[in-house]
């Protein structure tokens, strides 16, 4: 496995509420997690710093010997912040949230409100478009879970949406047909949409995950 990310803060302000992580499972599984907090700056920040503490320590670790349902989990985020904000003003947070089995060859996903990431193998790229309500838009919601299989050579790619509102028209599917893997990927991607764009520079926080099977 090769795992790579890309994280760039609007700029000036050094931090964002992009929040990312790659959780090891054990026997060869691993948690991906991508999510986007509302804002800007230090306070969506605080957000992902919380997001980062209650995860690992609340979550994942409780599951640990078990199957983790990547559904179940975005149910208990979507929980555990409405308790964490139950005084403060509404936060939304976007996130997804697979399960990359390497033993089975499957990814089994789950999202809330994020952009679809996309699975990319030679000769082809496919949208992963499974869809459910963002963490913070309501008490309680469910989700729905899909499971793919993967096999050598493929790369999950996981972005926010700071990459494609970058300017109007882009859309990341063609340019995930141009930007083949390889060496600087993430570089070459960004450089590619901000060519499409017509923009100069990205205005908004941007991260950048793959996972690529070798």
């Amino acid at each position: 496995m090769e795992f790579r990310v890309s994280y760039r803060a609007v700029p000036g302000l050094y931090c964002s509420g992009d929040y990312y992580d790659v959780i090891p499972l054990g026997q060869d599984r691993y948690l991906l997690c991508i999510g986007d907090v509302a804002g800007h700056g230090v306070q969506a920040a605080i957000v992902t710093g919380i997001l980062k503490a209650v995860i690992q320590t609340e979550y994942v670790s409780a599951v640990a010997n078990g199957k983790l349902s990547p559904a179940d989990f975005l149910g208990w985020l979507n929980q555990r912040m409405q308790f964490e904000f139950r005084s403060s003003a509404a936060m939304l947070i976007t996130f997804f949230a697979g399960v990359l089995d390497l033993r089975e060859g499957t990814f089994t996903y789950a999202n809330a409100g994020h952009c679809h990431p996309f699975l990319v193998i030679p000769g082809s790229v496919t949208e992963l478009p499974v869809s459910g309500s963002a963490i913070g838009f309501s008490q309680k919601v469910l989700h729905s879970e899909r499971k793919l299989d993967v096999r050598s050579g493929a790369m999950l790619v996981l972005y926010t949406d700071g990459l494609t509102e970058v300017g109007k028209g882009v859309q990341i599917l063609p340019i995930l047909q141009k930007v083949v893997p390889g060496p600087d990927f993430h570089r070459r991607l960004l450089e590619v949409v901000l060519e499409t764009s017509g923009a100069t520079a990205y205005a908004d926080d941007v991260t950048i995950l793959t996972a690529k099977l070798n």
